[in-house]
């Protein structure tokens, strides 16, 4: 198993990360695989949140990249997070998520893949309030034809697979794009995907978009 994770800052069970009147931009995360594997990630451009506790205050997560590129037969293929990746605990604040991207693309003969949360991947509990979470993009491409394949992305803004409260935010303007040549293709939640619990108060989820080609 491959993975590449935390591009710009991994926060990683040792202790607690508390970032105020911060911005964490540019960072990427890159896989590139060109043997056969058992599966492989790609995940958390700006920021890897993993079995502990995170707080953003005023804050900008921008311009960050998730990046994997796979040529040969491989198991369950993941690239998520492109801002933020949490599998922990964390507190999002009177902060900013914009344009950062995930992207996949794969010329195996069988794909089997998972992209998620351009901006936020949350696996864990997170509380978001205030916030603008904008512009993020989701973009996966497979040239395989085989019917028995499949490929998949979820939550251009926010992808939940956890608990997430989301109070007074703006979450707009976010994509998912699949592009698939032959068997199963998703494209779901260009602003929210929610395969968790998620309560959404007093926010606004507008011009957002999902695509499949």
């Amino acid at each position: 198993i491959d993975k590449a994770e935390g591009g710009g800052i991994a926060n990683n069970g040792l202790g607690t990360l508390a970032l105020r009147n911060s911005t964490v931009s540019g960072n990427s995360v890159s896989l590139a695989v060109t043997d056969t594997v058992l599966g492989d990630e790609a995940s958390g451009g700006g920021i890897l949140n993993q079995n502990t506790t995170l707080t953003l205050e005023n804050s900008s997560i921008i311009n960050n990249t998730v990046s994997s590129v796979t040529a040969a037969t491989t198991g369950f293929d993941i690239a998520n997070g492109g801002g933020i990746l949490n599998l922990g605990a964390m507190a999002v604040r009177n902060s900013t998520v914009r344009s950062n991207t995930v992207s996949f693309s794969t010329a195996a003969a069988q794909p089997n893949m998972f992209a998620a949360g351009a901006g936020i991947d949350t696996r864990g509990t997170t509380t978001i309030d205030g916030c603008t979470i904008s512009s993020n993009a989701l973009a996966v491409t497979t040239i395989s034809q085989d019917p028995t394949s499949g490929v998949g992305e979820a939550g251009g803004g926010v992808h939940v697979e956890g608990t997430a409260t989301i109070r007074g935010s703006q979450i707009a303007g976010n994509s998912v794009t699949t592009t698939a040549y032959g068997g199963f293709a998703a494209a779901n939640g260009g602003g929210i995907d929610d395969d968790g619990s998620l309560i959404l108060l007093a926010s606004s989820v507008r011009d957002n978009h999902t695509s499949t080609t």
